[in-house]
Parts: structure tokens; C-alpha cells; sequence
């Protein structure tokens, strides 16, 4: 495993602590040094590093006054909050060096300003507008007992009830990773059975469906259950494998209509 730590020299590492955590939508948190800090991921990604101009005596780090700040240097950010930061960053800047476009390379939107230091920064999507996505899949397990089962998950592997319906059917998930049950007796012509009552074998949420739908429909999928609004606030679609396994790909309505 690789990583780059982008380090750059700054006047004050507080005050472009404080600016970049703001850019990112970060809560606000002091850098571990007067001279030098981290601005990180969720994750513990290293985003950039902040170096007080003239400590350690660091011969690309020494004065602003070498050369003109940013000179030879972009900072390009990949964000998946686009609008959020193009909000937060004009919150930040008096003007945008570049105002939100498409970049004709990536396809992406992205946009422009200085930090500062006089750093240009890019802020760029990333995916492109209109683009799906899958963001999870969560498998389905037939079972005999709904309750019992439920309760197996709960007491005995620590996960937790997100909703029952009817029931029926019910999700459990732990650390943010889901299963679906579903009371359902086991036949012995199963998949026959699995398809005919729609037994899915994969439960996929994605976002922007709307495209997703008409791209696996171009691309010859066999879709047997159309895209449509369904009771418990979201719109979905089953595509049968070559298998007989059945997707349901799945979006959550948002709360002001459809994403």
C-alpha cells in the first residue's frame, strides 16, 4: 500500500487548518503543531499537509518569497459532496477563480479557488452528472421463523433491527452492513419457486436508478420486474441472471421526491 502526503508551506497553519476543515465540511479541530498539521479523511486519509513556512529549515519550504505562491502547483480534490463544498467554499472565497464547469477529460464538474496562501485549489465531483452508482448490496436469506431468526441476529451476533414489515420481512445490519430476511418456506423446486414469488437473491442499492434502468435495458438485461414506485418509499426493478438468480436494484425516494 501506497500514499502521497502533499506538504505546503504556509504562513499560518491554524488559520489554513481551520480553512481547509471548512472547505471539506469538517468539524473544526486545531492542528497538532503550531507548525505543521494534517488535514485528514473520514477515514484517516491524508488529505494535505500544512508546514509553517521556515521551520526545519526545509530547502523547497524556507520563504514565500522565493517564488510566487502555487507556482507549479495544483491541488485537485475529488469530493463526493459536490454542491455541499461548492456551498461551503463559497462561504470561504470572495470570488471563484473558476466557476463550477465540466471538465471535457473527466466529464466531471469542478470548480476553482485560491486558499490563503494564494494556493489554487480544484475541487472536482466524482462522478460525472447523471451518472449511477451502486452504493451497497445486501443479501436476503429465506427463513422459517421471522422472529427467530431476528432474534439469532440480535441477541446471539449483536446486530440490530431496522425495521419488521408486516412481519414478513425485516433488516438487520451491524457496522453499517445489512442482511434482509424474509419468511419464506424452502421447496423443493426452489428457483422456480424463488422467481415466481420473487425471492431475490440480492437486494442492490444505487443511486440515480432512473439512468441505471435504462442502461441494463440497453444493454439487453432481462428485466422482469419494470421500474416502479413501491410501498415502502423507494423505486425499484428485478433483472434475472443467466442463472435464474434474481437483482432487485433499489433507491431510496428522497424526502422531496425522487433523486
Amino acid at each position: 500500500m501506497k500514499r502521497t502526503w502533499t506538504i505546503i508551506g504556509v504562513r499560518d497553519v491554524p488559520r489554513s487548518f481551520k480553512w481547509y476543515q471548512a472547505l471539506f465540511g469538517q468539524p473544526e479541530t486545531a492542528p497538532a503543531h503550531d507548525h505543521f498539521g494534517q488535514v485528514l479523511d473520514t477515514d484517516g486519509t491524508v488529505l494535505v499537509c500544512l508546514h509553517q513556512w521556515g521551520a526545519h529549515a526545509h530547502p523547497s519550504l524556507t520563504s514565500p518569497d522565493k517564488t510566487p505562491p502555487g507556482n507549479g502547483l495544483l491541488l485537485f480534490f475529488r469530493v463526493d459532496d459536490f454542491e455541499l463544498a461548492m456551498n461551503r467554499a463559497r462561504a470561504l472565497v470572495n470570488r471563484f477563480d473558476e466557476e463550477p464547469h465540466i471538465n471535457p477529460n473527466t466529464q466531471t464538474m469542478e470548480f476553482s479557488v485560491q486558499d490563503p496562501d494564494g494556493y489554487y485549489v480544484t475541487i472536482s465531483a466524482l462522478a460525472a452528472p447523471g451518472s449511477a452508482r451502486v452504493t451497497g448490496i445486501i443479501p436476503q436469506l429465506l427463513v422459517d421463523d421471522l422472529d427467530q431468526a431476528i432474534a439469532y441476529y440480535r441477541d446471539r451476533l449483536g446486530f440490530e433491527v431496522d425495521f419488521n414489515y408486516e412481519s414478513f420481512y425485516a433488516e438487520v445490519s451491524r457496522d453499517g452492513f445489512a442482511i434482509h430476511l424474509k419468511h419464506a418456506p424452502k421447496l423443493a423446486a426452489e428457483r422456480e419457486h424463488r422467481r415466481r414469488h420473487e425471492h431475490l437473491d440480492a437486494y442492490i442499492s444505487v443511486s440515480g436508478i432512473q439512468n441505471l434502468f435504462s442502461e441494463l435495458q440497453t444493454r439487453g438485461a432481462r428485466v422482469i420486474r419494470p421500474l416502479e414506485e413501491r410501498p415502502w418509499q423507494c423505486r425499484d426493478f428485478h433483472v434475472e441472471d443467466a442463472d435464474g438468480h434474481i437483482l432487485c436494484f433499489s433507491e431510496q425516494n428522497a424526502a422531496d421526491g425522487h433523486s
